[in-house]
């Protein structure tokens, strides 16, 4: 008797690898003291069907001080965060070459804060410190050619952190090499 088996084969073809660069908007308190920040990294891509994927992102931010004087009260924050989630497509021409599609995303995220610099021991106890969170995102995507297409999007991302939740406002591009 032979078992079956119910593994699938990864199908390659489906794989998409891009980049992404992305400018940081930080709300709350993190926004009252430290400023808006470019950040860029890695994206992979998996078509799950024509109408969903799996995406994640592998993104580095530096964050310095607003104020010059704080700079000597405030550590520098490195911040690396790794989003992934569930993209969905709404092709609005499904039965033309596709120009573009709208797509929504959601997902769940790791956020890394590595702080540097004067005031870093003030901040905690350890220099690194992780929080998870959640994110939105919503963007369109336009084909360059048939294996290349970019993505500019705008995402929220809410941090669970203490004592209140840190919010992050991203507009960014990707750039994806099928």
């Amino acid at each position: 008797m032979t078992e079956k088996s119910y593994a699938q084969d990864l199908d390659v073809e489906r794989i998409s690898f891009g980049i992404t660069s992305q400018y940081n908007i930080p709300g709350g308190d993190l926004g009252s003291f430290w400023g808006n920040a470019f950040g860029a990294g890695p994206t992979i891509q998996y078509k799950i069907s024509k109408d969903f994927s799996f995406e994640g992102n592998l993104i580095f931010s530096y964050l310095k001080p607003l104020d010059k004087k704080n700079e000597m009260s405030l550590p520098k924050i490195t911040l690396l965060n790794m989003p992934a989630g569930i993209k969905y497509y709404i092709n609005f021409a499904p039965s033309q070459k596709q120009l573009f599609i709208v797509n929504f995303q959601a997902g769940i995220e790791n956020n890394t804060f590595i702080y540097s610099g004067e005031g870093s021991e003030l901040v905690e106890e350890n220099p690194v410190e992780s929080e998870f969170g959640v994110f939105l995102s919503a963007g369109i995507e336009f084909f360059l050619t048939n294996k290349i297409s970019t993505e500019f999007f705008s995402a929220v991302q809410n941090i669970f952190s203490l004592p209140e939740n840190i919010r992050i406002y991203n507009f960014g591009v990707k750039l994806f090499i099928n």
